[in-house]
């Protein structure tokens, strides 16, 4: 098979375009775009679930006592 044949026929110019360089060049792309999304996302303070000392209730809870034995 001559450079610009495959195991389905002919390649087309734009396939001939796809070359390491190129796949390389996306996949880096798609990487850091996903890592900045989810730092993103990761840094949103939608819903501040910080522990607060306040929100629970005043009185102790306590296990009641067992009558097993």
């Amino acid at each position: 098979m001559s450079e610009a044949e495959s195991a389905h026929g002919k390649l087309s110019s734009v396939d001939r375009q796809w070359n390491q360089n190129r796949l390389l060049v996306l996949f880096t792309g798609t990487v850091l775009a996903a890592l900045v999304i989810i730092y993103v996302i990761a840094s949103l303070k939608l819903g501040d679930f910080t522990w607060n000392p306040l929100a629970h209730d005043p009185f102790v809870h306590t296990w009641p006592a067992s009558n097993f034995l």
